[in-house]
């Protein structure tokens, strides 16, 4: 993909006609990717690689881009907890309770029992 390809307009008309749809819609996963052959500068790397990627749903989830994306959300989804306004450094705390989620094998997703199980851990941040 060192030619030049990029999700764009007339890739959007590739994939349609690919798959004979009429409106196709590009998925993080494929933008994962080109950004992954780009960075690692694959020039072996062909569309039969994002089609690859599209069609075997290609687990992400040791990507560092993915990895950001669960972070992100975890936070939001943290301070949109009401008693996240409990403590004086909300994002330590967001960031010693992701390690704890991320260190472990539960799903990486914010929920409120994670205040409770380790309140130990963030006492020291209530106000």
């Amino acid at each position: 993909m060192n030619s030049g390809f990029s999700l764009n307009k007339e890739a959007r008309k590739f994939f349609e006609d690919y798959y004979d749809v009429p409106k196709f819609s590009f998925r993080k996963s494929m933008g994962i990717k080109m950004r992954e052959v780009e960075k690692n500068e694959d020039t072996k790397a062909t569309v039969a690689d994002l089609i690859h990627v599209i069609e075997n749903k290609v687990d992400l989830t040791q990507n560092k881009e993915e990895q950001t994306y669960q972070w992100n959300k975890f936070v939001r989804d943290f301070r949109n907890d009401k008693f996240s306004k409990k403590y004086n450094n909300p994002m330590k705390v967001a960031s010693i309770l992701w390690r704890a989620v991320r260190d472990s094998d539960q799903e990486k997703v914010y929920n409120h029992d994670l205040i409770i199980r380790n309140s130990k851990l963030i006492k020291n941040y209530l106000k």
